[in-house]
């Protein structure tokens, strides 16, 4: 039974009665599941597309990152769950009530310009790639992989601000005008910290809010530079392979 099945599933969060609601990326659509993750309860869009509507007409393209909104901000905007719909090079807003879906960020257009840290553009404006999203210091952290950036997006303002990177692809720390990133691919906040898997460069990266904000790099060691080694994270250099995403565990 295909309606049962997931096609490299990319991301899956956990709803506030135990569901998991999973971004069933081949598949171009989100499954919710029951708590005990054997039923299938149901599922929000189908066949590759751009197209806003109820949960049976709404069409995403590899739908990857998923984020809850605060309940206050899900009030204030009319939708609780923001989708990285990467391959439409848009944001999704989900409401969870009834499965409705709306495009909050991007026109379908990849972004073909570079945007300079610190710039705020419209919710109009086009995105490159967002692979991941998580809600981080009062905003939606966008891992803008197509352009090598960390972006912020404010649902309540609809806008969009780079936040860390030059775009320039590869593995340097630094300030919002100073860090390479090379395609960011997963986020995990951690209080005043943001951990991002920076796929290109097989580097796992923490972002320091209260530093301005700054990247630094915890593991990885250069844009080519990648294996299967062990090792402290913070002592002798271990080596990834093109990590893709990164979880906090429950106890920190």
């Amino acid at each position: 039974d295909s309606s049962r099945t997931l096609r490299f599933p990319g991301k899956a969060v956990r709803l506030g009665d135990g569901a998991l609601l999973v971004a069933d990326t081949g598949h171009h659509r989100l499954v919710e599941l029951a708590p005990g993750l054997d039923t299938v309860r149901r599922t929000i869009g189908g066949g590759r597309g751009l197209r806003d509507g109820t949960a049976e007409a709404a069409r995403f393209a590899e739908p990857l990152g998923l984020a809850l909104l605060p309940p206050a901000v899900a009030d204030a905007v009319g939708y609780d769950l923001v989708v990285a719909d990467s391959g439409n090079h848009a944001l999704r807003g989900v409401r969870l009530a009834d499965g409705a879906v709306t495009t909050v960020a991007g026109t379908g257009a990849q972004l073909r310009t570079r945007v300079a840290p610190g710039t705020t553009v419209s919710h109009a404006t086009p995105l490159s790639t967002p692979w991941d999203v998580a809600w981080w210091d009062g905003r939606v952290v966008v891992a803008m992989a197509g352009c090598h950036q960390l972006w912020t997006f404010d649902p309540v303002a609809a806008t969009l601000t780079v936040l860390l990177g030059t775009a320039d692809e590869g593995l340097r720390d630094g300030g919002p005008g100073e860090a390479f990133f090379a395609q960011p691919s997963g986020l995990a906040a951690d209080g005043d910290a943001l951990w991002v898997a920076d796929a290109e460069s097989s580097a796992l990266r923490t972002v320091d809010r209260a530093a301005g904000p700054r990247a630094t790099t915890a593991v990885g060691q250069g844009l080519f530079d990648f294996g299967l080694r062990d090792g402290p994270a913070f002592g002798e250099p271990p080596a990834l392979q093109h990590p893709l995403g990164v979880a906090m565990l429950p106890d920190g």
